[in-house]
């Protein structure tokens, strides 16, 4: 076990009955007919999946327009952080912070020296960020930003791929929220085929929500790939997760869709939660926002369960007086809003 606090309802011991804005899931949940295709297939739960999930692979290639052999499905994105830092091992490892704990946890795992650099914004840090940059190390960027949401732009990604190359360090970019950025496309996919030493994960738990299925990859050039392929865990995808991720991917109108929910509560959240004078809602370019509170995280969280609704405390991320929210319906979200609005005013 890590020991790190994540969000969600079961990880914290609730029921159903919660609303669960702490996680940042498309809004929509897993496309329709992934039920049907889960619950025809329940037999197939006694027969072992594909063990290198060569068909699920493939099948993410084409959704990518990527070669088959540059794509390694995993179990969630973590799967992949564990990966990466088994890859580092015992080289120098810089994060861009404030970053998901377990980036922290599997590269003390494996021994990596750790740098942290504090920015929520690359982009105006750049300089500074590059010249951070280890020889012979790994440098780790999320784009957009966890868990303020900030989205980078493309070019000022490619100037840190480039400077890595240059240190002979690996570039890896966190893309696990970048489908849910609408109208924007900043990914670093555009860069796979020039750079050898870049890496992208991904994961569908957040874009096709498939929370409890346990779906990621990675993307790399052929060195890179055939190394870290060999630290990875036979039948690592159950057979169930891999039937619900191909049939997910079939239907990519299903990420179009919550775009159109994203672009409108978004800023409906933001602009009435600008309005109370005792929180002050961060700018997201994704589907979750970070809202600084005057009361501690905690406080604020404990509140809003009482009326079943549970939001992210952000001290895990070293910001204990941050709550973090996602986006969900408008019933839902007008409902977080008022409780919200409530909760911070006492």
């Amino acid at each position: 076990m890590t020991g790190m606090l994540h969000g969600g309802a079961r990880s914290m011991g609730l029921d159903e009955g919660v609303t669960d804005h702490s996680t940042s899931v498309n809004p929509l949940g897993m496309h329709h007919t992934i039920h049907d295709i889960l619950k025809n297939s329940l037999r197939q739960s006694t027969v072992y999946p594909d063990i290198y999930n060569l068909s699920l692979e493939q099948k993410i290639s084409r959704y990518l327009d990527m070669e088959p052999r540059h794509v390694t499905a995993t179990n969630g994105a973590t799967d992949a952080i564990y990966n990466v830092c088994r890859y580092m091992t015992q080289r120098p490892v810089l994060m861009q912070v404030p970053i998901f704990s377990e980036y922290v946890a599997a590269a003390k795992l494996y021994n990596c020296t750790v740098k942290l650099f504090q920015t929520n914004n690359v982009a105006r840090d750049k300089d500074k960020f590059i010249q951070a940059i280890p020889c012979d190390g790994c440098v780790f960027v999320c784009n957009p930003t966890t868990p303020v949401g900030r989205l980078t732009q493309h070019d000022i990604i490619h100037d840190i791929i480039r400077a890595g190359r240059d240190a002979n360090s690996t570039v890896v970019v966190d893309e696990c929220f970048i489908e849910l950025t609408p109208g924007k496309n900043e990914s670093a996919l555009q860069y796979m085929k020039r750079y050898n030493n870049l890496i992208i994960i991904r994961t569908m738990t957040k874009s096709f929500g498939l929370a409890g299925l346990r779906v990621g990859y990675f993307i790399a050039g052929d060195a890179i790939t055939h190394d870290m392929r060999q630290y990875r865990i036979p039948w690592c995808v159950g057979t169930l997760a891999q039937m619900a991720a191909e049939q997910a991917l079939s239907h990519p109108e299903h990420i179009m869709a919550s775009h159109d929910i994203i672009r409108r509560q978004m800023p409906y959240i933001h602009s009435t939660l600008s309005e109370s004078p005792y929180m002050e809602p961060v700018h997201s370019d994704t589907n979750y926002m970070v809202i600084r509170t005057r009361q501690p995280a905690v406080t604020i969280q404990r509140r809003l369960l009482r009326h079943n609704i549970l939001v992210r405390d952000c001290t895990s991320f070293g910001m204990p007086y941050h709550i973090r929210i996602s986006t969900k319906t408008g019933d839902k979200d007008k409902i977080l809003c008022e409780r919200l609005i409530e909760s911070c005013h006492v």
